[in-house]
């Protein structure tokens, strides 16, 4: 087998430990003047994949061609090498690793093969202990770590030709808090053709997956991650009863046609007049065209509103006009504005204000001239 050997030194007024490349195939065999122990910080293509103890002096990180290995030896200058495969090698599979918390203790390891069709042969250790090894094909594989314990650290090693153990990534596990249907909460909305949007939120620090009933029976399953999911469901009948559980119901809904739907466009239009112009909402429930808005004023305000959701857009002019860009008959709505009763006359502002203060001034300095002239006479008198 070809090897390159390659020195890494870091800038020596850090004085930092050296560090030897040799690149093999299916990745980098790296080595530290360093104690063993010592914690190595490794960087591939500049974002962070874990960190190792220092085994023995010499290790293997698993790499892709042209990948860039950086390694930080107790905390001094990372070093780089970008590594080469040497020539002759086949069957190695570059594989990429994600980690994923679930409540309650599960850790779930996303193990991607960037390239097809191919397989890997992977080990993952939990606090060092090793697992079964697990064979991924081509795509990506799920690979589920149930009770993890707290703070307990998570290490991915793709096994190379030559039963050369490569370091891919590892990953410090923390207990979930906040699991449970108390955690979660459900916003619905109704859309044409039988769709249900809906926008999930889980405030737990882990993924949950909850079951959705159809009118009491199975439906269906989501995992939603931390934060907000946006999701449809389809196919629904106006009337269904929607239920999301998890132990017990946390959120139901039961669907109807929205009454857009009836129209050609499956959009509704409104006006809202203010003393300072005209709101216009524009609601989508079915069209995948743009929306166009325009004024007597020479506004044209040109939307994409996603199905399921609306837009309020404040313009100003007499008339306010909104289209479908793409269609025989683009007109959508007309309206004319009409200002609401009560509404006070602003301060005038802008150029015309320059005009009127600057005739002002004007006749100002007329009356002063005038008025030193009649002075003047007064005194030759």
């Amino acid at each position: 087998m070809c090897a390159a050997i390659v020195f890494g030194v870091a800038p020596a007024a850090h004085a930092a430990a050296g560090v030897q490349f040799v690149d093999v195939c299916g990745g980098v065999a790296v080595s530290a003047d360093a104690p063993e122990g010592a914690t190595v910080t490794l960087r591939k293509n500049g974002a962070v994949v874990g960190s190792l103890p220092l085994p023995g002096g010499a290790f293997t990180v698993g790499a892709a061609h042209g990948e860039t290995i950086g390694v930080s030896v107790a905390g001094a200058p990372e070093v780089t090498h970008s590594h080469v495969g040497p020539q002759g090698c086949t069957g190695e599979v570059p594989i990429r690793v994600d980690f994923d918390t679930v409540c309650p203790d599960l850790a779930r390891l996303r193990i991607h093969l960037t390239t097809m069709p191919a397989t890997a042969t992977v080990v993952v250790t939990v606090n060092g202990v090793e697992g079964n090894p697990v064979q991924a094909s081509t795509g990506t594989v799920s690979y589920p770590v149930p009770a993890v314990p707290d703070g307990a650290v998570l290490a991915v090693y793709q096994l190379l030709s030559g039963g050369v153990r490569a370091f891919q990534a590892s990953h410090v596990f923390h207990t979930p808090t906040g699991c449970g249907p108390g955690s979660l909460s459900a916003t619905f909305t109704d859309l044409c053709f039988g769709e249900l949007a809906f926008d999930v939120f889980n405030t737990a620090t882990g993924q949950q997956s909850f079951e959705v009933l159809r009118n009491g029976a199975a439906h269906t399953q989501f995992t939603v991650e931390h934060g907000a999911s946006a999701r449809k469901l389809a196919d629904l009948s106006a009337g269904d009863v929607i239920a999301f559980r998890l132990g017990d119901v946390f959120a139901t809904h039961t669907y109807q046609v929205p009454a857009a739907c009836a129209k050609p466009d499956q959009v509704d239009v409104s006006f809202t007049d203010t003393c300072a112009g005209t709101s216009v909402t524009i609601a989508n429930y079915g069209s995948l065209q743009p929306f166009l808005v325009q004024t007597s004023d020479g506004l044209a305000d040109l939307r994409q509103v996603p199905i399921g959701t609306s837009v309020t857009i404040d313009v100003t002019g007499a008339t306010v006009t909104v289209s479908k860009t793409l269609s025989e008959d683009p007109l959508l709505a007309t309206h004319h504005y009409v200002k609401p009763a009560g509404c006070t006359v602003l301060p005038v502002t802008g150029s015309g204000t320059a005009r009127i203060a600057a005739t002002g001034a004007l006749i100002v300095l007329l009356g002063a001239a005038v008025y030193a002239l009649a002075r003047r006479r007064a005194t030759l008198r």
